[in-house]
């Protein structure tokens, strides 16, 4: 058990101990929905690379011998994109783009680990997607699927990103890219 989990544990039983059974548990539910709310909203996320033994295979660069693409970011966010990490989203991306080893010409986001976009997560997408133009850097985005996709639809970013920059799978967009350069 680590440190911050026993601190949790300690503070439920002295919740139980000095307040009663029924807040005890209420301080510990309390503690569980702090504590997901704190990894919600700041997940883990990953940049992608070409696994060259596997043709179309992509995964996180430093496994299974992953190599990045010269002149194309692929980002993997882990989590929904919703009002409480839409900041820290932008943050990420910034901070992949500035440490990139040469300047990106695509971004290439691969949605498959979000479930969920809100309007705000629609409005940091879209304020990305401006800047990185700005940038002269093409946001792509693949595997957007259930209501990621129906909110990017509804709130008209897909139409600003442009149904040539929308994939199905991390493949199609490299290739895509691959193919224009």
């Amino acid at each position: 058990m680590s440190k911050p989990e026993f601190r949790h544990c300690v503070i439920a039983m002295l919740g139980v101990m000095t307040l009663g059974v029924l807040q005890g548990i209420l301080i510990a539910v309390g503690i569980a929905l702090l504590k997901l709310l704190n990894l919600a909203s700041r997940p883990r996320d990953a940049i992608m690379g070409l696994v060259e033994s596997k043709e179309g295979v992509y995964c996180a660069e430093i496994e299974d011998g992953g190599k990045v693409v010269p002149g194309l970011i692929i980002y993997r966010f882990d989590s929904s994109l919703v009002f409480f990490n839409a900041d820290y989203f932008k943050d990420r991306v910034r901070t992949v783009i500035n440490q990139a080893n040469t300047k990106p010409v695509w971004f290439l986001f691969n949605a498959e680990s979000v479930p969920l976009l809100d309007t705000t997560g629609a409005d940091a997408l879209e304020a990305l997607r401006s800047e990185l133009a700005e940038q002269d850097i093409v946001l792509a985005v693949a595997r957007a699927k259930g209501w990621f996709r129906v909110m990017l639809e509804r709130t008209g970013v897909a139409e600003r990103i442009g149904a040539e920059h929308l994939f199905p799978t991390v493949h199609a967009g490299a290739q895509s890219f691959l193919a224009a350069q």
